[in-house]
């Protein structure tokens, strides 16, 4: 069952990016994954792929998983702040100094 809705889910937010793209064609989209888990990883690097991927402005950012030390088994504040740093780094160096 969690393969099936795997699969579903990476097949609806693929077609939601793409309408996205579609309604803004110059737009970068960056799909970010980790922080809690990275166990989408994989299939969202399909997904990404599938809709050609950097060439045609998807982009998947991996960020530090496993950042649990808030409440509820959510990152903290400053695990955060840390995530937050990794992003602006990808974003720096993948979009803004193409």
């Amino acid at each position: 069952i969690f393969c099936f809705f795997l699969i579903f889910l990476l097949n609806f937010l693929s077609r939601f990016l793409e309408k996205i793209k579609l309604a803004n064609p110059e737009a970068k989209i960056v799909w970010v994954v980790g922080g809690m888990s990275n166990k989408y990883l994989k299939g969202v690097e399909k997904a990404i792929s599938s809709l050609g991927g950097e060439t045609n402005g998807y982009y998947c950012c991996q960020v530090t998983s496993d950042l649990k030390d808030g409440g509820g088994y959510h990152p903290s504040k400053s695990s955060h702040a840390k995530l937050a740093n990794e992003l602006t780094d990808y974003l720096n160096e993948k979009i803004l100094n193409k």
